[in-house]
């Protein structure tokens, strides 16, 4: 997903019952909910276990957040409900995306991910499905490209031990 996309995510927009999620908004320099880049980027994405998990773990930290909120300020706000952004501070209010930006650039060493940005981590997806031979229509539609060729001409790369797996065999 690209980083608005994250950053424009509600509770709503997580089915864990279907396992998806629904990309249906992106958001501005200022964290308001905006249309998505293009058309083609309003899609479902299949959630592995790992990542339900996850996002379930986000939501009960979100509600334990707000309830020390309302604790600490005698509010009955705020309160979680489908319209929650999953990327918030304490209020509720939704982050920005350059703030996810600075918060990777703090922690990604710690990940293993060194001097990755984030976008890179979008590109590295991709490549890697590639690499899985996964059918590149589902690439693009992942991605949510309008583009055939934005995927597989920008997004996804070919490494030399790739070539060489390629060529092998073909000696004449």
């Amino acid at each position: 997903m690209r980083r608005g996309e994250i950053v424009g995510l509600d509770v709503r927009d997580i089915d864990f019952e279907a396992g998806e999620i629904h990309v249906v908004h992106g958001t501005d320099s200022l964290g308001r909910q905006k249309d998505t880049k293009t058309a083609a980027s309003k899609r479902a994405l299949p959630m592995p276990a790992s990542l339900k998990a996850d996002l379930r773990e986000r939501i009960a930290a979100i509600e334990e957040m707000f309830a020390e909120t309302r604790k600490e300020t005698g509010s009955p706000w705020p309160v979680l409900g489908d319209d929650t952004p999953l990327m918030c501070n304490e209020l509720g209010e939704r982050m920005r995306p350059h703030s996810v930006t600075r918060w990777w650039e703090c922690h990604r060493d710690g990940y293993g991910c060194q001097g990755m940005t984030l976008h890179d981590m979008r590109h590295s997806y991709l490549t890697a499905m590639a690499r899985k031979k996964t059918d590149p229509k589902v690439l693009q539609v992942l991605a949510g490209h309008a583009k055939y060729s934005t995927t597989m001409d920008i997004y996804t790369h070919v490494d030399m031990a790739q070539k060489h797996e390629a060529v092998e065999g073909m000696d004449w």
